[in-house]
C-alpha cells in the first residue's frame, strides 16, 4: 500500500511538474503572441501610411500627364500656326516676286511699240 501512495505521489509530482512546464511554455507562447500582434498592427499602420504615399503619388503621376497632354496639345497648335505662317509668308512673297517681275516686263514692252 505504501509502494501505491509513493507511486501516486510520484505521479502527482510529476503531473504538477508538467502542468508548471506547460504554464510557462502557455505564458510564453502568449507573450510572443503578444508582440507579433504589436508587429502586426505596426505593420498595418504603415501599410496604411505606405497606401496614402501611393495614393498621393498616383494622383500627382495623373496630374502630370494632364499638364504633359496639355503641353504637348499646345505644342501642336504652335506647330500648326508656324506652319500656317510660314506658308502664308512664301505665298506672299512669290507673288510679289511674280508681281515685281510682271511690272519689269510691262515696262520693256512699253517702250517697245511692237
Amino acid at each position: 500500500m505504501d509502494s501505491l501512495i509513493h507511486s501516486s505521489d510520484a505521479l502527482l509530482r510529476e503531473s504538477q511538474s508538467i502542468l508548471m512546464e506547460t504554464e510557462q511554455i502557455g505564458t510564453a507562447t502568449l507573450q510572443q503572441m503578444g508582440r507579433q500582434r504589436e508587429q502586426l498592427e505596426n505593420s498595418n499602420r504603415h501599410l496604411d501610411a505606405v497606401r496614402a504615399a501611393t495614393l498621393q503619388a498616383k494622383n500627382i503621376l495623373v496630374s502630370m500627364s494632364w499638364r504633359a497632354w496639355r503641353s504637348k496639345i499646345a505644342l501642336y497648335v504652335m506647330i500648326a500656326i508656324l506652319g500656317f505662317a510660314n506658308f502664308y509668308v512664301l505665298v506672299h512673297n512669290f507673288k510679289k516676286k511674280h508681281h515685281k517681275d510682271d511690272e519689269d516686263n510691262g515696262s520693256d514692252d512699253g517702250d517697245n511699240p511692237n
